[in-house]
């Protein structure tokens, strides 16, 4: 039977009962007739365990009554905000909110290793975060602490990562598949089917179960979940669910070259031992958005294609170089320059492991994948309470 339908089984007790389990959205009924008090069942039915629990439970029935298995519902979180029925998969916000405080539910089902949900965005009038949490860092507004994705990474009291997918708009579905053990969960968000990769494994600070967990902020916003299968892609990919690019990601400078002879600046020295990253990020099938870090932040948009003429490199064409203006050391200044200037120029690009080289007329930029983490994936610096 398919995840809405009924299941139908004839038990074999002292007489014959007849179970209908019907299968709505996670929450599963059992209605039956019959004169039995009570009929033990020694293990769950096989398709119940997609819903979250293989462990056996008993079933007590009474006779001519509708009787719940699990009744998992959205939970509020104190502001008496979260609308929803038990047994129904959707919840709205409603009411009179007063200030900006964000509002938190938690769908009262625990999550077991490796298991998947999708949120419907079904209104959304302004952000929301999803993700999981536990039960001891579920809590009002601010106060709720978890492993959260809105575009930007959090952990709900800090920013964890910038632009880890797109903006959130009514009518997405945001996947989350939580892998965990006893010391570590792992997180992956999917966004519209795209997977957006790992975005945390984050140290468990305790032995809690997980839940899913959605964080908004106006009235009338309102989402649904639902429990699938989950799937197979894990490494993430660009947009249109088409393999990342290899040049996708965040690097560091680790060679600077520039002018006719292609003159190699002493990096060290002039940056006073401070790092020149690149974040690449895919924006389409052949076009990519490119956010240098040198002093000020210097952001460009490109398309690349592959040319024979030019292999094994591929050819790349940049818009115009945007940044912020601050000043700083003369040394500083003058990479920036050079980087931003040589951005605005190049005509050719080649990413391997390990290894992205940038090259225009007269600048060539090495990098290697940026080692420490600060803006790598997944998140490794985070704790789910």
């Amino acid at each position: 039977p398919g995840p809405q339908g009924p299941l139908l089984l004839v038990l074999r007790p002292r007489r014959l009962l007849l179970l209908q389990l019907v299968f709505r959205s996670g929450s599963v009924w059992a209605q039956y007739s019959g004169e039995l008090s009570w009929v033990p069942m020694e293990s769950m039915p096989a398709p119940l365990q997609s819903f979250g629990s293989a462990a056996p439970r008993p079933l007590a029935l009474r006779p001519r009554r509708l009787l719940q298995l699990r009744k998992a519902m959205w939970q509020d979180d104190g502001s008496g905000l979260v609308r929803a029925d038990t047994g129904r998969p959707e919840f709205v916000v409603g009411g009179e909110k007063t200030g900006g405080s964000p509002v938190n539910a938690l769908f009262d089902q625990s999550l077991t290793s490796g298991q998947y949900f999708e949120i419907d965005v079904l209104e959304l009038k302004e952000s929301v975060f999803v993700g999981v949490t536990t039960k001891e860092a579920f809590a009002e507004g601010y106060k709720c602490k978890g492993l959260f994705f809105g575009r930007n990474l959090s952990n709900g009291g800090a920013l964890v990562r910038q632009a880890f997918g797109e903006a959130i708009a009514t009518g997405q579905k945001i996947g989350v598949l939580t892998e965990f053990d006893a010391s570590n969960a792992t997180v992956t968000f999917y966004q519209d089917g795209r997977c957006l990769g790992p975005a945390f494994v984050a140290t468990r600070r305790t032995d809690g179960a997980i839940f899913p967990v959605v964080h908004t902020s106006s009235i009338g916003d309102k989402f649904g979940i639902r429990f699938l299968d989950a799937p197979a892609e894990r490494k993430r990919q660009g947009k249109g669910a088409a393999p990342a690019h290899p040049a996708e990601g965040v690097w560091a400078l680790q060679k600077l070259f520039t002018g006719p002879e292609l003159g190699e600046v002493p990096l060290a020295e002039k940056m006073e031992g401070q790092e020149v990253t690149l974040k690449v990020e895919g924006d389409g099938p052949g076009s990519f958005r490119f956010s240098a870090r040198v002093l000020n932040t210097l952001n460009m948009t490109a398309t690349s294609e592959p040319d024979q003429s030019l292999e094994p490199f591929e050819k790349l064409v940049p818009s115009m170089v945007v940044g912020t203006k601050m000043m700083g050391p003369e040394g500083m200044m003058e990479v920036e320059g050079i980087v931003g200037d040589g951005l605005g120029k190049l005509h050719k690009w080649l990413a391997r492991p390990g290894s992205l080289l940038l090259t225009g007329a007269t600048v060539e930029m090495c990098f290697a994948p940026k080692a420490d983490g600060h803006e790598g994936l997944p998140a490794t610096e985070v704790e789910l309470p």
